[in-house]
């Protein structure tokens, strides 16, 4: 149990981590708003509101820096950055992006994103972003218009069980206009748990606002699956997810950072919920902690120049 112990009557951080934050580009916002969204919870950050952003912004909207600096402020030692493949509700933060902003330092863990229905060589992809030391993947159902147990992404979670990626699906709600939320629904992602018992499966948002039950179902039915609970405002955790206190080595923390408040902030609210130490040490560190630790060391596949094609599962 890490970083749980109380120092001076401090919670102890050691070896905490986010596992849900965001990089964008100026570029990569056809739509303005993830910049409403950052300008409404860090407006210190100074990208503005509306189509045109304010004189002397960069293309970079989290700079590296600012990113090192929201972690250590919370006491994070660690997040996992997203990439974000989903022009289809204007926005596009490419993987090979992501890869080499974390090459900065270790403290950032680059998970890739990617959509099937426009990537034909989706499967070389992934094998050289292993090679270069992606550690997870992203998905989107809700953006790329496709449901996340489509027989068409078996061959993804078949190479991901193989790598021991973790595969994070956004699920439940969104702010963007062209989203169908019909895709996210945490159901779908019964048939992918079944037919991969040993994929990592990650529910972004518990599903919320609507399905977070079903999503704890999910959870408690399969060994592999995990709710991350970014989105979520921290004093209606345990309105959303009630059970957390007894499933907490299925949660994980994540905080959107930065369509939401400093993650500093985040942390507080969760703190201040007055949860245990184990359940502290199961959400912010043992079960984001386990799953990254199931990628071959240094992020590296071991299936890079194999020619690996595993075949679709029937």
């Amino acid at each position: 149990m890490e970083g749980t112990e109380a120092v001076d009557g401090e919670v102890s951080r050691k070896g905490w981590i986010d596992f849900h934050v965001h990089i964008f580009r100026m570029s990569g916002l056809a739509s303005p708003v993830v910049r409403d969204l950052i300008e409404a919870s860090n407006p210190q950050m100074g990208h503005g509101t509306g189509a045109e952003p304010p004189p002397g912004v960069g293309d970079e909207i989290v700079p590296f820096e600012t990113m090192l600096a929201q972690l250590d402020a919370a006491g994070v030692e660690r997040a996992v950055v997203l990439a974000q493949e989903t022009p289809g509700i204007g926005i596009n933060v490419p993987s090979d992006y992501v890869l080499e902003y974390c090459t900065q330092t270790d403290r950032l863990v680059p998970f890739v994103s990617l959509n099937i229905q426009t990537e034909h060589d989706y499967m070389g992809k992934l094998l050289s972003w292993a090679a270069r030391g992606a550690r997870g993947l992203k998905l989107y159902p809700s953006y790329q218009f496709i449901y996340p147990n489509d027989r068409r992404f078996y061959r993804c979670y078949e190479l991901a069980e193989e790598l021991g990626w973790p595969v994070v699906f956004h699920t439940g709600s969104s702010v963007f206009a062209n989203s169908r939320l019909k895709y996210a629904l945490p159901i779908h992602l019964d048939d992918v748990a079944a037919d991969f018992p040993s994929l990592p499966v990650v529910l972004a948002h518990c599903g919320r606002p609507a399905w977070t039950a079903e999503a704890t179902i999910l959870a408690r039915t399969h060994d592999k699956v995990y709710l991350e609970i970014s989105g979520i405002p921290p004093h209606r955790l345990l309105e959303y997810l009630p059970d957390l206190p007894r499933i907490s080595d299925k949660v994980i923390f994540g905080s959107d950072w930065p369509s939401t408040p400093a993650i500093s902030r985040t942390v507080q609210g969760i703190l201040e919920l007055g949860l245990s130490p184990e359940v502290l040490a199961n959400l912010f560190v043992d079960t984001a902690s386990s799953l990254l630790g199931e990628v071959a060391a240094g992020g590296s596949s071991p299936l890079a120049g194999q020619g690996h094609s595993p075949a679709a599962r029937a």
